[in-house]
């Protein structure tokens, strides 16, 4: 698909922002952007995971210069554009995973990935009002339903989130705690619960090993309700949590415990 933005060709220079699972996000939706409008883009380097890219979609005409450093870019400058989550596993799996510095640690079917981000969302002083993290009836049932016999969860080192005590607890859950095996392991992952993260959110549209992809409605980065067409990228299930969207995320004492005691009667899954 070839749009003109009615700016010319740019050659467009991505200023990584924020954490890595956002750089990597920002870097899938630059580079579906120039292809579109036959912008050139150049992203940084994102250590240990990615190298710096450069790609030119204006058989070189490309000559004015412009920075990124925003996550999303502007409406206005869309003219229309928009990428459905099919769109964005196309450019991922094209462009970026045969760059990636990491190469998949693989599971095999009877092994389910889980990732829990921790960090910066379970403390107070930096937790995002809209990410508020899924509860562990949400793991319970994927795993109870599929029958998975391993269980995997990628996280920080921190350790700080509170289903995963239980998860090792109650599941045998192995734990990693290192950034570049753990993107190895998502990536490698042929079953993958999906959290509030453009971490694991871009290690699910980079894979090429991936079959199966646990997420709940509204989930960022996807934000996937049944209103939307399935995607096609992997199969899908889509899971409701009452009262999740209600919430706003502070991450107090009594919201983490909220999230290793809501009950299974909160957790269903949704028919598209």
């Amino acid at each position: 698909m070839t749009l003109t933005s009615g700016l010319g060709s740019q050659i467009i220079h991505v200023i990584p922002i924020w954490r890595s699972g956002n750089q990597l996000y920002q870097a899938i939706h630059a580079i579906a952007y120039a292809q579109a409008f036959r912008h050139r883009v150049m992203t940084q380097a994102i250590p240990p995971l990615l190298p710096a890219l450069d790609f030119d979609f204006s058989n070189g005409l490309a000559s004015h210069e412009r920075n990124l450093n925003t996550f999303y870019l502007k409406t206005s400058e869309m003219n229309g554009f928009d990428m459905t989550l099919d769109e964005k596993a196309f450019v991922a799996r094209h462009f970026l995973a045969p760059s990636l510095l990491i190469s998949p640690l693989l599971e095999d079917d009877s092994t389910l990935v889980i990732h829990l981000r921790s960090g910066d969302i379970m403390c107070a002083k930096t937790a995002h009002p809209r990410y508020t993290p899924l509860p562990f009836c949400f793991y319970e049932m994927v795993l109870q339903e599929q029958g998975f016999k391993n269980v995997v969860v990628v996280t920080e080192p921190d350790r700080s989130h509170p289903c995963l005590p239980l998860l090792v607890k109650e599941y045998g859950a192995r734990v990693v705690v290192d950034l570049a095996e753990g993107f190895a392991r998502l990536l490698g992952a042929k079953h993958l619960c999906a959290c509030v993260s453009t971490f694991s959110g871009s290690a699910a549209l980079c894979s090429l090993q991936l079959s199966t992809l646990y997420c709940a409605e509204e989930l960022i980065p996807f934000r996937l309700t049944v209103r939307h067409k399935k995607p096609k990228f992997c199969e899908l299930y889509l899971y409701r949590i009452e009262g999740l969207e209600k919430i706003t995320w502070k991450a107090t004492s009594e919201q983490k415990q909220m999230l290793a005691r809501l009950g299974k009667g909160a957790c269903a899954r949704v028919d598209w």
